[in-house]
């Protein structure tokens, strides 16, 4: 009786952790097919945290600007919300092809002549 040497290998996908024997070493990972299958998933870095910067606020002046009580500026957005447009879109009117007198109409029906 005479042995033959079988070489196995006993493979661990390091991205879906399936295991799976193989007699030669494989490409991909039998389940996910990652090409990747033996080299570790790096770990995610943190997002960097930016700081909260305060910027500093100009103060208007009451001159700048005219006041306007809360009341008066609900009812101008109530009628500028409820307003119809003054010009409503409308499609371009294009001049229609001119078709020449000896050439018959491209879509009407072809005239058969059975003299």
């Amino acid at each position: 009786m005479s042995y033959i040497d079988i070489n196995a290998y006993n493979c661990t996908c390091e991205r879906c952790n399936h295991t799976w024997g193989a007699f030669k070493i494989p490409l991909t990972c039998a389940k996910c097919r990652s090409p990747y299958w033996d080299i570790p998933k790096t770990p995610e870095k943190p997002m960097a945290v930016l700081p909260v910067v305060e910027l500093p606020i100009e103060k208007k002046s009451a001159e700048a600007s005219p006041s306007v009580d809360k009341k008066e500026s609900i009812d101008l957005l109530r009628a500028l919300m409820t307003a119809v447009p003054v010009h409503q879109p409308v499609a371009p009117e294009y001049p229609k092809p001119q078709i020449p007198v000896d050439q018959p109409d491209y879509y009407s029906e072809p005239t058969v002549n059975y003299d």
